[in-house]
């Protein structure tokens, strides 16, 4: 018996099987490089997520300023022994997250820079968040040395001084970062978080 030659697939089959192995290269593989290197496109000239200061949260976690992009930040600047103007700060950031709109709510985070280095380690912050009763998922509060704390004080426009006997005298502000670190709204007004609030609301 003499074999028939098999039959070679036609053009569409051949398309069908191409975008077939297409879709399995991607899913295995990620997108094409372009859009990747869009997806890893640097932060913008004026993002807090160029410095490259290291930090560390109140769960041990170590980490750049960076890692926390993709979402709005409302950043402020305390430390945990303060009696007067931290404890504003952190009532009008609570106030604030109060106020907004629950689509905007969901997608803010918080963030608490603490001036002291010597005083507020990862420990000390874990304590005053679970006193304060503040949702781990939602804020984050960062221990750094004296340079990264001098740093991002710069960048936000925070002024600050040790005084004596170990305390900090220091501005009262509340900045909003958008999804790129980059300053969207600040308010040195605690009481009147009007300004922050509408610019998280469309």
């Amino acid at each position: 018996m003499i074999a028939r030659p098999r039959r070679m697939p036609g053009r569409r089959a051949l398309r069908s099987h191409a975008a077939a192995v297409a879709l399995v290269a991607m899913a295995l593989l990620g997108p094409p490089t372009a859009t990747r290197a869009r997806a890893e496109a640097p932060a913008p000239a004026d993002s807090l997520y160029r410095l490259a200061s290291t930090w560390t949260r109140q769960d041990g976690q170590r980490l750049r300023l960076g890692a926390l992009a993709g979402r709005p930040l409302l950043v402020a600047m305390v430390y945990t022994r303060c009696r007067s103007t931290c404890p504003l700060t952190v009532a009008a950031l609570r106030r604030i997250q109060r106020e907004l709109p629950v689509a905007a709510r969901d997608r803010v985070g918080f963030v608490l820079v603490s001036f002291d280095s010597d005083g507020d380690q990862p420990a000390v912050l874990a304590r005053f968040a679970r006193a304060q009763r503040l949702d781990a998922t939602r804020w984050t509060l960062l221990h750094g040395g004296a340079d990264a704390v001098r740093e991002v004080a710069v960048a936000l426009g925070v002024h600050y001084k040790q005084i004596p006997g170990g305390d900090f005298a220091h501005d009262g502000a509340i900045v909003l970062l958008d999804e790129r670190g980059v300053i969207k709204a600040r308010t040195i007004d605690l009481a009147d978080a009007t300004p922050i609030v509408r610019a998280l609301t469309p």
